[in-house]
């Protein structure tokens, strides 16, 4: 039962890890993106008519 319980209290851990990388990893995916944007944001609004 111990062992079991040891097993689990591992594996929420192990989530809680893989959940807070996955976090930073969007968290950085996110930043990249909105530079991105920001970037293209800046050219569109030279090309567009619309000027978004």
């Amino acid at each position: 039962y111990h062992r079991l319980q040891q097993r689990a209290v591992l594996a929420r851990t192990t989530v809680l890890c893989a959940a807070m990388e996955m976090e930073e990893i969007l968290l950085e995916a996110d930043r990249h993106v909105r530079s991105q944007q920001a970037c293209g944001k800046a050219r569109w609004t030279r090309t567009s008519p619309l000027g978004h």
